[in-house]
């Protein structure tokens, strides 16, 4: 149906898609969520979709940020750094697709980007304007520094989430984001074809 209506240049597309597990057949038709599908239960489990409760004059959920739905990397991230952890969270990791490695252990204390930048071993490094200084010294109670690694790239929408959870005052960290590349519905699709 879909080749029929846009053509076959997009069957190559939906095969790429099929391959990599972003798209699966239904040999019956049924309701268009798939209740045993592992993003189904992910859903249910991490309260990704959250349209009624989202709080338009006090949002207090980084699921304000689009209107109802909270990205699955932020919300594993959102567990990653709770008091609990992954401690009685066995159900999310086992509908994870793949190998999942969790280590939070930090070995070192953490350093002060300031600190880091003014020690740098190469090529001066030029100061960070003032204009650009965190947003949390406003507050004199600077959080604690968090890097979030995404290789393959990360969306707009997960940027805006941890832009948002930074600037709670409820999370604890200031996230810093490091990504191979920003993509978007465009971008992966041409990736695929």
């Amino acid at each position: 149906e879909v080749i029929s209506t846009y053509g076959y240049e997009y069957l190559f597309i939906l095969t790429n898609l099929e391959r990599i597990g972003m798209l699966a057949r239904r040999d019956q038709m049924g309701a268009w969520v798939d209740s045993s599908s592992p993003f189904s239960n992910l859903c249910r489990i991490l309260n990704l979709i959250n349209a009624e409760y989202v709080d338009n004059v006090n949002p207090d959920d980084v699921s304000y940020v689009s209107s109802g739905y909270a990205p699955l990397s932020i919300r594993l991230l959102q567990v990653a750094v709770s008091s609990q952890g992954w401690n009685g969270k066995d159900d999310v990791l086992r509908e994870i697709p793949g190998r999942v490695f969790v280590d939070l252990t930090q070995r070192d204390p953490p350093e002060e980007i300031a600190v880091a930048l003014k020690r740098s071993t190469g090529a001066k490094l030029a100061e960070i304007p003032q204009g650009l200084s965190r947003d949390t010294e406003s507050t004199n109670t600077a959080k604690p520094i968090l890097l979030v690694a995404y290789v393959g790239g990360v969306t707009n929408m997960e940027i805006a989430s941890m832009r948002f959870l930074s600037k709670s005052s409820k999370f604890p960290y200031q996230i810093v984001c490091l990504t191979t590349k920003v993509v978007n519905g465009n971008t992966l699709l041409r990736s695929l074809s």
